[in-house]
């Protein structure tokens, strides 16, 4: 069957085919100097500390909508964070407060919303800004014998049966849900803001 391991086989015995021509750095038997890139030196082996593999843990963080700005007076309050307080004397003063309870003075309406995007912003997307009746008279004097509204929320629906009315209409546009009423800009009752009449 053909040549026996390595032995002459037609005409090989006299080749250099496993000779290392005297070139000790080409041959893989040569023995090792210490030369190499690793070279049998324990001082300039590569080793590879333990790597520490930290586990991540993220947390989902619900992401809430988008702020927006409930109109008071002549500055705004966040929807989100902020309540706007009016307060009505001979002149109404409006104020930023932290909450429906920094806002309940005889002469005080407390205002969480001024239009419909401050419900969205407050994650109830669909709901009416509602003011509610029979709240502190209006002093000044060109508003006698004109109520307030008693508070400004977001609800489902505005019920004119019960003396609510929509907060935050467009008179461009007329554009309140009761088609039966017309978007004014409010003088008296809920000054600067527009409503639902």
């Amino acid at each position: 069957m053909g040549c026996a391991a390595f032995a002459a086989c037609g005409g090989a015995e006299n080749t250099q085919l496993f000779d290392d021509a005297g070139q000790p750095v080409n041959d893989a038997t040569a023995p090792d100097t210490g030369g190499g890139k690793d070279g049998g030196n324990p001082d300039k082996d590569v080793t590879v500390d333990d790597v520490v593999v930290v586990d991540v843990i993220t947390v989902d963080v619900p992401i809430k909508p988008a702020d927006s700005k409930i109109h008071c007076g002549t500055t705004s309050c966040s929807a989100q964070t902020q309540v706007c307080c009016a307060t009505f004397g001979t002149t109404t003063t409006w104020a930023c407060v932290n909450s429906v309870n920094d806002c309940t003075g005889t002469q005080q309406v407390p205002v969480s919303c001024s239009s419909p995007d401050n419900c969205a912003s407050q994650g109830n997307p669909g709901d009416l800004c509602c003011a509610s009746g029979q709240g502190p008279f209006n002093q000044n004097p060109n508003c006698q014998n004109f109520t307030t509204a008693q508070q400004v929320q977001c609800q489902s629906t505005c019920d004119s049966n019960a003396g609510e009315f929509e907060v935050g209409c467009s008179t461009q546009t007329q554009n309140c849900v009761d088609t039966t009423e017309t978007c004014i800009n409010s003088q008296c009752t809920l000054p600067g803001l527009t409503i639902c009449r």
